[in-house]
C-alpha cells in the first residue's frame, strides 16, 4: 500500500476525497460534517490539481511521447493523457462537487478492505466499520456476524 502512493499519487488523493465525503454524510455531527466538506474541497481544488499537473508533465506526457511508434500503445496512452488534461480542466467544479472530478481518477489498490461503495448514497444506509480482512475465515467471521446481527454488508 505504501508504494501505491508513490505510483498513483492522483488515486491517491481522489481516494482521500472520497473518504472525507463519505465520513463528513455518515456523521450526525454538524462540526465534523462541516469540516469534512470544507476539507474535502480544499483539497479538491488546491492539492489535487497540482498532484494532477505534476502526474501528467511528469508521468502521462513521457509514456506518450515514448509510446509514439506503436499505435494502438499511443492511442491508449492518449485517452490517458487526454483525461488528465480534462481533470486539469474542470476540477474548479470541486467547488460543487469535490468527489465529482476525482471520482474519475480512483483505483483500488491491492488490499482486502471491504469497502461501501456508494450504498450509503443509493440506500440511504450508514456505514458502521470498514473491516479488512487478512484471510478467507475472518472473511465468514465478519459475514456470519453481520448475519447474526441482521447487518447488510
Amino acid at each position: 500500500m505504501d508504494s501505491f502512493a508513490i505510483t498513483h499519487p492522483t488515486a491517491t488523493i481522489a481516494r482521500g476525497i472520497e473518504d472525507l465525503v463519505i465520513v463528513g454524510k455518515n456523521s450526525k455531527n454538524l462540526l465534523v460534517q462541516g469540516g469534512c466538506a470544507l476539507a474535502s474541497r480544499l483539497v479538491s481544488l488546491t492539492v489535487f490539481p497540482i498532484i494532477l499537473g505534476l502526474e501528467l508533465i511528469f508521468k502521462r506526457i513521457p509514456k506518450l511521447i515514448l509510446s509514439i511508434g506503436d499505435q494502438e500503445k499511443f492511442n491508449k496512452k492518449g485517452d490517458k493523457t487526454l483525461k488528465y488534461v480534462l481533470g486539469l480542466l474542470f476540477f474548479p467544479l470541486g467547488i460543487h462537487s469535490p468527489e465529482g472530478i476525482p471520482g474519475f481518477f480512483l483505483k483500488s489498490p491491492q488490499t482486502n478492505a471491504v469497502r461501501p461503495f456508494g450504498v450509503e448514497y443509493q440506500y440511504g444506509k450508514e456505514v458502521d466499520h470498514i473491516h479488512r480482512p487478512k484471510n478467507v475465515e475472518e472473511l465468514r467471521q465478519i459475514v456470519l456476524k453481520a448475519k447474526l446481527e441482521k447487518k447488510q454488508i
